[in-house]
């Protein structure tokens, strides 16, 4: 498999957790192994300057959610 830009990368990433969120990956292990599984972008570290509001968003939201779940 080619080497991702970061972008190709963020969204691949953001797509598992979208499908860990909605019940598609049953478990955390499994959604660790499919991002482990993703090869790294070509230039520095795959998580500088990926952090955005939309981010901070979506894990507001899962907690939320995965808080309901507990309950």
């Amino acid at each position: 498999m080619a080497k991702l830009t970061k972008v190709e990368y963020r969204k691949i990433i953001w797509g598992l957790l979208k499908d860990y969120r909605h019940n598609k990956i049953k478990f955390l292990e499994e959604l660790l192994e499919k991002i482990m599984a993703i090869p790294t972008p070509k230039e520095g570290d795959p998580y500088v300057g990926l952090a955005t509001r939309e981010d901070r968003t979506f894990a507001e939201e899962f907690d939320t959610v995965k808080q309901s779940r507990i309950s």
